[in-house]
């Protein structure tokens, strides 16, 4: 599961660029893809 400071942030830059929630979970992945971080959790894949 994801720290409470990871689903704020999350839920944070959803808020600031208008972001269906989707689009949010897209944006999270490709971001931790990026960083090479694993996720915690595969959503819709």
């Amino acid at each position: 599961m994801y720290s409470g400071l990871a689903i704020i942030t999350a839920l944070m830059v959803k808020r600031i660029f208008a972001m269906p929630l989707r689009a949010l979970q897209g944006f999270i992945n490709s971001v931790l893809k990026l960083g090479d971080i694993p996720s915690a959790l595969q959503l819709h894949q």
